[in-house]
């Protein structure tokens, strides 16, 4: 009963432009990922019973615990299934599946693509597929497009679908501190409301240009100008998250308050990333937000990417 332990990163979106919307229902983006060093990790085992089971645990508070599927929905499982497509397995015993969760659930920052992340290389390993994270970030998309990106890790530009990667440099390490909030936002509900905001401004959600490459916040993430790092990082799914949850308006207006150089929602929310200057500064202000009632978790960026813990 060989259990095999992988951990992968909480990402943030530096730049998120989204595209027209397409004939399957999803649309092109422009996403620059930075994985942040806050992880999640799945460990797989055989089952003992004829069940296949998903344990949760983690730091999260118990309603964003409980906001976590423990059936075959939950992309650990559809992850498992994969592996075992590409070990050509014609039965998989059940597994068991146990998850510690310290991303909130929801809350624009991946926390489910490092699961299914983690859950790949870990169910890969296990079957003994021999697959590198390149070569497991090639049929990832399958499960989401921010899986790839969990797998690579790093600071990347994604396009397609955001599985498209290229990596980028980072000329200094960034430090943010994340603001979470047990209400989740579900992200084809908040492109929906994209999309009906382009109508409501007399534009067809589906003749939208293709968005572009950030060129000018690539190079200063290059150079490690912080300043004017701040000032490009965008977010076109941003407008469409505030109208959804006005309340995040007042989050972010708290956050500069209490000092971060720039407050942004996080991939399609309804986590508010607050960057900092520096570790201690970060330190700083996620106390004070603390102290303020908020949820808030320091974070900084990190190179790595999903990774094996133990077998």
């Amino acid at each position: 009963m060989r259990r095999v332990v992988a951990s992968a990163p909480a990402k943030v979106n530096l730049h998120f432009g989204v595209g027209p919307l397409l004939a399957d229902g999803y649309h092109s983006v422009s996403s620059l990922y930075q994985a942040l060093d806050l992880r999640e990790e799945v460990g797989i085992q055989t089952s003992t019973s004829t069940d296949w089971s998903i344990g949760v645990t983690g730091s999260i508070t118990p309603e964003q615990l409980a906001l976590v599927p423990t059936d075959e929905s939950n992309l650990v499982v559809k992850a498992a299934l994969l592996a075992a497509r590409l070990a050509e397995f014609e039965v998989l015993k059940p597994l068991e599946f146990d998850i510690v969760k310290r991303i909130p659930v929801a809350g624009g920052m991946a926390g489910g693509s490092a699961d299914a992340a983690a859950a790949l290389l870990a169910a890969a390993t296990k079957f003994k597929l021999g697959l590198t994270i390149e070569e497991l970030e090639r049929v990832a998309v399958e499960l989401g497009a921010d899986v790839p990106f969990a797998l690579h890790g790093g600071t990347a530009l994604g396009t397609g679908r955001g599985e498209n990667l290229r990596r980028i440099s980072l000329g200094r390490n960034l430090h943010f501190v994340m603001i979470s909030t047990d209400a989740g936002l579900k992200t084809p509900s908040v492109y929906a409301r994209l999309d009906r905001q382009r109508e409501n401004a007399g534009v067809d959600p589906r003749a939208v240009g293709e968005p572009g490459e950030p060129s000018a916040l690539i190079a200063a993430l290059e150079s490690g100008d912080l300043d004017a790092i701040a000032a490009l990082i965008h977010n076109d799914l941003e407008p469409a998250a505030l109208e959804l949850m006005p309340e995040l308006e007042l989050t972010t207006a708290a956050a500069v308050r209490f000092g971060a150089i720039r407050a942004f929602v996080s991939g399609s929310g309804p986590t508010i990333a607050a960057m900092a200057r520096d570790s201690s500064q970060a330190a700083e202000l996620a106390a004070r937000l603390r102290d303020a009632n908020f949820v808030a978790t320091p974070v900084m960026t990190t190179g790595r990417g999903t990774e094996l813990l133990g077998e």
